[in-house]
């Protein structure tokens, strides 16, 4: 009787400790991250780089290192504005998307202060291909998920769409 007891534990123990890691996998953040440059190409060290969150106002801030690289990771996805400065630059600012799993690619040129040059820069389209890491993930748009014929209505059927996903979604909304 004893011996059940341990082995019902058990097993109760590791299925929990099995959710606890599958549920830790889940990835909802994403990633800015690029490389600050002069007009030449030389890399720029040390500059400031804030990226503010349009829709809630919250700011991260960092710096580009030796080799002009900063990145912002663990980011909520949304809309930000990417603001960097360095003395004897002027000023630089893009938008930027960003979406679940996915790493938004950023390549700054600063302009050398004293020049007139006017520079607009919108939100690039992410990548197909993602050097920056091998996490997979993609965000379907509502206007997609409505115009979907889906068999049984299960909006779970959606999860399959993702390449690389392997499932068997049943008919039920479980």
């Amino acid at each position: 009787m004893m011996t059940i007891r341990r082995l019902t534990s058990l097993f109760a123990l590791s299925l929990i400790i099995g959710f606890a890691g599958a549920v830790s996998a889940q990835v909802t953040t994403g990633t800015i991250s690029g490389s600050v440059a002069d007009p030449d190409g030389a890399v720029v060290q040390g500059a400031n780089v804030t990226a503010t969150n349009l829709d809630t106002n919250s700011t991260r801030s960092t710096t580009s290192d030796s080799d002009g690289h900063f990145a912002f990771t663990l980011l909520p996805p949304g809309r930000y504005r990417v603001d960097v400065t360095s003395q004897g630059f002027q000023d630089y600012q893009a938008d930027a998307v960003v979406n679940i799993t996915q790493t938004t690619p950023l390549e700054v040129r600063l302009a050398l202060t004293g020049t007139t040059a006017t520079v607009v820069v919108g939100a690039a389209e992410t990548p197909t291909v993602q050097a920056e890491t091998s996490q997979s993930g993609r965000v379907i748009e509502g206007q997609t998920i409505r115009q979907m014929p889906l068999s049984t209505s299960n909006f779970q059927q959606l999860l399959v769409l993702q390449a690389g996903a392997q499932a068997s979604v049943p008919n039920s909304t479980d």
